[in-house]
C-alpha cells in the first residue's frame, strides 16, 4: 500500500486516476482517489459492442497514460480492461497501481517478480526472465484483444 501511495503522489496526468491523499484512523488505512463514475472498460464492452473506432480511441488514451508512466520510470504491470476507468466525458484513466513498480534505467530488465493478472501477462513476466516497459505493451495488446473479442486472450 505504501509503495502504491508513493507512486501515485507523483503521477498527475489526465489518463491516470488522480491521487487525493490518505486517511489513517488507527484501524484502517485508506487511499483516497478521484471518483471516476463511468465504470470500467470491462463493464463497457460487456454491455455494448465496441466499434473499431472506439477501440482505437480507447487504445490511444491508454497509450498516453502509459507513455507518461514510462517517462516517470513506472511500469504498471496490470493493464487490463477492469483497470481502465471512464470519466463522465469519456476519458480513459489507468487505475489500480497495486502491482506497479518504479524502475531504474539500465537495470529494468532485472525485474523478475511475478506480478499482474495471468491472462494479460507478458511471457517474460510468467517465465520470470526479467521484464521492463514492454510487458505493459504486451498487456495493452491483450486488452485490445479483450475489447474486440469480449474475453481475455486464452480465456478457454
Amino acid at each position: 500500500m505504501e509503495q502504491e501511495v508513493a507512486l501515485l503522489q507523483n503521477l498527475n496526468h489526465k489518463n491516470i486516476v488522480k491521487y487525493l491523499g490518505t486517511h489513517n484512523d488507527g484501524k484502517n488505512f485508506s487511499v483516497l482517489l478521484e471518483y471516476v463514475p463511468g465504470g470500467s472498460l470491462e463493464q463497457i464492452y460487456k454491455r455494448y459492442p465496441v466499434t473499431e473506432h472506439l477501440v482505437a480511441k480507447y487504445t490511444q488514451q491508454i497509450l498516453y497514460g502509459l507513455e507518461f508512466l514510462h517517462y516517470k520510470n513506472v511500469i504498471h504491470r496490470d493493464i487490463k480492461a477492469a483497470n481502465i476507468l471512464f470519466k463522465e466525458d469519456g476519458t480513459c484513466q489507468l487505475a489500480d497501481f497495486g502491482s506497479s513498480k518504479m524502475i531504474c534505467e539500465g537495470i529494468e530488465k532485472k525485474n523478475k517478480s511475478f506480478c499482474g493478472t495471468p491472462y494479460w501477462m507478458a511471457p517474460e513476466v510468467i517465465r520470470q526472465t526479467g521484464h521492463n516497459r514492454f510487458a505493459d505493451i504486451w498487456s495493452l495488446g491483450a486488452t485490445v484483444y479483450e475489447m474486440i473479442i469480449g474475453k481475455p486472450p486464452w480465456y478457454e
